[in-house]
C-alpha cells in the first residue's frame, strides 16, 4: 500500500479554505486551517523520509534547462522504502500542473490573511523552493518550452505573462541565480 499526493491538490484545499472564510464571516476560523496548510509546505522540514510530511521541497525535481532552478514534479508517493516524487506520463501535463501550482500559490499568497505570514516570507525568499520552480519555468520558456523529456510546455502556456508569473516577478526581481 502506498500513500500518494499531489501539490495542486494541497494548494486547492488551502485556497478553497480561504475562499470559504472570506465569503462567510462565520467561517473565519478556516483561515487558521489554511495557514496550517501553508505552514506545512514552507515551514516543515524537508520531507526526506516516510515519517515526515511533504513540503514544497518534496516536489522539486531535476534542474531546469541550463541547470536553472528545479522543475516541479506532479506528485509524491510515500512507500515503506521512503518518499519519492514522480512526473505524469504526458510531458505537457507536467508543465501544465507546474504553471497551475504556481498560479494557485500566488492566489493564496495575495490573500491578506497569508501575505504577511512567516510561511509567505519563506516562500517568497530569494533561493526558496518557489524561486527555484519559478526560475525553472522561465528557463523552459527561454529554451523553447522544453525542460526535459518529461517536462514540455505548450507555447501558449506563457508562464511569464500569466498573473502568477507577474506576481513572482515582482517578488523575485532582486534575486539572482536560479
Amino acid at each position: 500500500m502506498s500513500r500518494r499526493g499531489a501539490l495542486n491538490q494541497h494548494l486547492h484545499v488551502v485556497r478553497d479554505l480561504l475562499r470559504l472564510a472570506n465569503a462567510n464571516k462565520d467561517l473565519g476560523f478556516l483561515k487558521d486551517y489554511a495557514s496550517y496548510g501553508l505552514n506545512q509546505l514552507f515551514i516543515g522540514g524537508e520531507a526526506s523520509s516516510k515519517e515526515k510530511l511533504p513540503t514544497f521541497v518534496t516536489f522539486l525535481g531535476p534542474a531546469g534547462p541550463g541547470g536553472i532552478g528545479a522543475l516541479l514534479t506532479y506528485g509524491f508517493d510515500a512507500k515503506a522504502s521512503g518518499m519519492t516524487t514522480y512526473f505524469l506520463g504526458a510531458p505537457q501535463k507536467n508543465c501544465h500542473y507546474a504553471v497551475h501550482d504556481l498560479g494557485l500559490l500566488s492566489s493564496i499568497l495575495k490573500q491578506p490573511a497569508m501575505a504577511n505570514s512567516y510561511a509567505a516570507t519563506k516562500a517568497l525568499a530569494c533561493g526558496s523552493p518557489v524561486f527555484k520552480a519559478d526560475s525553472a519555468l522561465r528557463a523552459v520558456e527561454a529554451m523553447g518550452y522544453t525542460g526535459s523529456e518529461k517536462f514540455v510546455c505548450d507555447a501558449g502556456a506563457q508562464y511569464s505573462k500569466s498573473e502568477a508569473g507577474k506576481f513572482f516577478t515582482r517578488h523575485f526581481s532582486t534575486c539572482s541565480g536560479g
